[in-house]
Parts: C-alpha cells; sequence; structure tokens
C-alpha cells in the first residue's frame, strides 16, 4: 500500500527527474519570439495550418538548449541529492520499493546516462508540446484557445515517455505525476487569471 509519505517522496523524485523538461517547456516561448515558424505557414491536407505561428525553430532548438544547461546544471548536484533523499527516506520510513528507485531517478546509471537523460527530456517536452500543437489546429483550435487537459500535459507525457528510454519509470510514478502536473498547471492558471496577469481562465 502506497502511503502519504511515499507519494510525497515519488512526487519529489519526478520534480527532480522532470526538471530539464519543465525548463525546455517554460523557456520555449520566450526563445521563439520573432523567429520563423516551424511549419513555414504552410497548411495540412485539411486547410489549416501545420503548427502555427508560436512553434517556431528558435523555440524548439532553444528549449532543448536550456533544458539540457538545466541537466548540466543538476549533474554536480546529483550525488549530493541522492545521498539526502536515501537519508531522509530510510528516516522517514518511505517504502523500499521506493528506495529502491531513488539512485536510478536521481543519477541514472552513469554520468553520460544522466546527460542523455536530460538531453531526451528537453527533446521530449519540445515534440510533445508540437504534437499538442498539431492535434489542437485539426480540432480548429486556435493558438491559444484552451484545451484541457492537452495544454498541460502534452509536453510532460512524451518527455518522460522518451527519458524512460534511459531511466525506466514505473507507471504508478508517471500517473502520479501527471496528476500533479495537471493540477499544479491549472491552480497556476487560476491565480494568474485571479491577479490580473491572464485574462481568462484555463
Amino acid at each position: 500500500m502506497v502511503t502519504a509519505k511515499d507519494l510525497a517522496a515519488i512526487i519529489l523524485l519526478m520534480l527532480w527527474y522532470s526538471t530539464p523538461a519543465y525548463v525546455a517547456n517554460g523557456l520555449a516561448v520566450i526563445l521563439g519570439k520573432n523567429s520563423r515558424p516551424i511549419d513555414n505557414y504552410k497548411v495540412f491536407i485539411d486547410g489549416r495550418r501545420i503548427l502555427g505561428d508560436g512553434k517556431t525553430i528558435g523555440g524548439f532548438i532553444g528549449g532543448i538548449m536550456v533544458g539540457f544547461l538545466a541537466t548540466i546544471i543538476q549533474l554536480p548536484f546529483r550525488g549530493l541529492i541522492l545521498s539526502f533523499a536515501l537519508e531522509t527516506a530510510i528516516r522517514e520510513g518511505i517504502s523500499t520499493t521506493v528506495i529502491c528507485r531513488i539512485p536510478s531517478l536521481i543519477a541514472a546509471t552513469s554520468f553520460s546516462g544522466f546527460l542523455m537523460r536530460g538531453f531526451l527530456l528537453s527533446l521530449g517536452a519540445m515534440l510533445g508540446d508540437l504534437i499538442g500543437s498539431f492535434i489542437k489546429r485539426r480540432l480548429g483550435l486556435e493558438r491559444g484557445a484552451p484545451c484541457i487537459p492537452l495544454d498541460q500535459l502534452d509536453f510532460i507525457i512524451v518527455a518522460l515517455l522518451i527519458g524512460s528510454l534511459v531511466t525506466p519509470i514505473p507507471l504508478q510514478y508517471i500517473l502520479v505525476f501527471l496528476a500533479v502536473t495537471f493540477i499544479a498547471h491549472i491552480t497556476a492558471n487560476f491565480i494568474a487569471y485571479k491577479l490580473g496577469a491572464k485574462n481568462r481562465f484555463p
């Protein structure tokens, strides 16, 4: 049986694991300003744009680069984080099944494996974002139009799937983290709307 402490440990582990994907997705929009659209303004067979103006070459490449940069920043801290996580997990009585996953989720299998995982997570986040935009265009939704839960989960689903090629993740970990990501995203948008930073919700 999964306890509340186990769930908290899983969420924290997945936050560390997914940092490159979040950084890539979060900064791609900023880095992609004034860059050429990936679809080069072309339309699909349905007469609608393939992706739209929001998905640019600069954003795609820039997102991957900053995501990988986040991985490099994480790299020298993985040993310290690993030791702290193991000590804390044992002290707090986290289940053995979760503890056994800590080394691979935090430090990967090797130095090169950690870097490769970060790159794949960043790439996956960008690909997931493109897939989400492609689906929204096929649904007839314009750029910026809400589409729940696609807007909240497209990038992280693909990122986790591709990242799993280096570090396999249990399905229950993925489901827990998707739920947390969805709730966090909706909550952040609601707060931004209430503060006037966004003109609509969701």
